[in-house]
């Protein structure tokens, strides 16, 4: 009996980690997946470059003021079944940062959080990352990695580092 529950613990750790191992934990190790996934869904990444005509400077701090303002990080309850069914409750969230890592790089990270994904890492799934360089004085690079599902937000990024003050439908906002 003993070998019976030994292979069922054993079989329950390789599954639960399985699922820990499922999304990528670190945010470089987002950006590696995406860059170089070669499944069946290889049209569904997103990776694009940009350039911007706004000196880096400006569009770090055009970034930081509608970032916060235009992405929403209220936790969110969704209520998913139908009328006759018990259905389930989620809480989502999502999770911004938004940092200035050197004189010449900024990075913006989207997470989402949910209560019912196993294994995530800390702040929830990553779901973009955007890289923003200096590419000379007066042009800023965005190098962005996610689905295509998130091209709107991506183009709002462009906008917002070009000075836009709109939100652009992002956060349900104009």
């Amino acid at each position: 009996m003993i070998k019976k529950q030994s292979v069922i613990a054993l079989g329950a750790a390789v599954t639960l980690s399985g699922c820990a191992a499922m999304y990528p934990q670190s945010r470089d190790a987002y950006i590696d997946e995406v860059a170089n996934y070669d499944g069946m869904f290889k049209s569904l990444a997103l990776i694009e470059s940009t350039s911007v005509a706004t000196p880096f400077e400006d569009a770090v701090a055009n970034l930081e003021s509608q970032v916060g303002s235009c992405i929403s990080t209220d936790l969110e309850e969704v209520r998913v079944g139908a009328h006759f069914t018990a259905g389930s409750t989620t809480l989502e969230r999502n999770n911004v940062q938004f940092n200035k890592v050197s004189d010449e790089r900024a990075e913006l990270t989207l997470q989402q959080f949910n209560n019912a994904y196993w294994g995530q890492p800390d702040g929830g799934v990553y779901i973009l990352a955007a890289n923003i360089t200096r590419d000379d004085e007066e042009q800023t690079r965005i190098d962005v990695y996610t689905g295509t599902n998130y091209r709107p937000v991506y183009d709002a990024i462009q906008q917002w580092a070009s000075g836009s003050e709109a939100c652009h439908g992002i956060g349900g906002k104009d």
